[in-house]
């Protein structure tokens, strides 16, 4: 269980580096929120880690159900 948890924080971080990374590359005024999805399966079902970078440049994650 540690492990996944570890791994789940692993991924997180890095999409939010991702989506951070692209924020910084494109005015906000021309893409608005800037989303990145990755699909991730816990136990036999599907879930998506979505960061999100609104144009204040302040990011979150939401795990949902895809």
């Amino acid at each position: 269980m540690t492990r996944k948890i570890g791994l789940i924080s692993g991924i997180a971080a890095s999409v939010l580096a991702l989506g951070a990374a692209f924020a910084g590359t494109a005015p906000a005024d021309t893409f608005g929120t800037t989303q990145v999805h990755l699909t991730t399966d816990f136990r036999g079902g599907s879930s998506c880690l979505d960061t999100i970078s609104d144009s204040s440049h302040s990011d979150f994650v939401a795990m949902r159900p895809c």
